[in-house]
């Protein structure tokens, strides 16, 4: 619509123009037919989404193989049904036995505790336990090729230790005193004593036979109760042993050695 002027009237008058459609169709200019091009652009948006859907889906699936892939080879026992092994250390056992922490495991370190005295220590791999004694004072074990044997044990010190009268002589000189007593010992079986170190509840003293057999004892002595480590193993095989023998002593853990058991 528009108004024109009539000049023979005076006054104003409404005219109806008609506007040529864009597309064919008809239609007013300000709102031109988006039908068929709407359509077209809805489908495509669709399917470009579908296609991504695909593409991350497919991403997704390697993602998930290649995951349990790597599962699978980093061993940690959850494939098999395993449980894995603790990190480090002996492993504990029950009291009074030297069992391996994993059924069949050959080279696990065992640890054994004695129920009597409460003491423990490490010991290697296929080491085999002697029969308990009727007192439970201790254990032997012999390493295959029975050439090595520890002996651990516990003694109740109340009253005497190592020679003297317990209320003469306690704490460090009480442990120099039985230091004294074991290097003696020694000496009269032959041994060349070689070692000798103390601490305030404990000492070391090793040394070489004419047999040509090395005899080391550690020993923890308290007021109550004394427990000690005797390893006997071939001079020839002290290298491949070095190793076994500082891991066994330094395992030892006396228990309470204030009273007797």
């Amino acid at each position: 619509m528009s108004a024109n002027r009539c000049t023979s009237c005076g006054s104003w008058v409404l005219e109806k123009r008609t506007v040529p459609p864009e597309d064919g169709k008809g239609g007013d200019r300000g709102a031109p037919s988006r039908g068929p091009r709407t359509l077209v652009a809805v489908m495509g948006l669709v399917t470009v989404l579908a296609l991504a859907g695909l593409v991350a889906t497919v991403m997704h699936g390697g993602r998930d193989a290649s995951h349990a892939s790597s599962a699978a080879r980093s061993g940690d026992g959850s494939q098999s049904g395993e449980a894995p092994s603790a990190p480090g250390g002996p492993s504990a056992t029950s009291p009074g036995r030297s069992t391996s922490a994993s059924s069949g495991a050959k080279d696990t370190w065992t640890r054994y505790v004695n129920p009597r005295f409460g003491f423990h220590i490490a010991v290697p791999p296929r080491w085999e336990a002697g029969p308990e004694p009727a007192d439970g004072d201790g254990r032997v074990f012999v390493a295959p090729g029975h050439s090595t044997t520890l002996t651990v044990f516990g003694t109740n010190t109340v009253g005497s230790a190592c020679g003297t009268s317990q209320g003469d002589v306690t704490g460090p000189a009480l442990v120099r005193q039985c230091l004294k007593a074991a290097a003696r010992e020694l000496r009269t079986k032959g041994v060349s004593v070689s070692y000798q170190a103390e601490g305030s509840n404990w000492f070391v003293v090793s040394g070489v036979g004419a047999d040509g057999v090395i005899r080391y004892q550690r020993s923890y002595v308290g007021s109550g109760a004394t427990v000690t480590m005797q390893l006997r193993y071939p001079a020839a095989e002290k290298t491949a042993m070095d190793a076994q023998v500082t891991t066994m002593s330094r395992s030892l853990e006396p228990g309470d050695l204030a009273i007797a058991h």
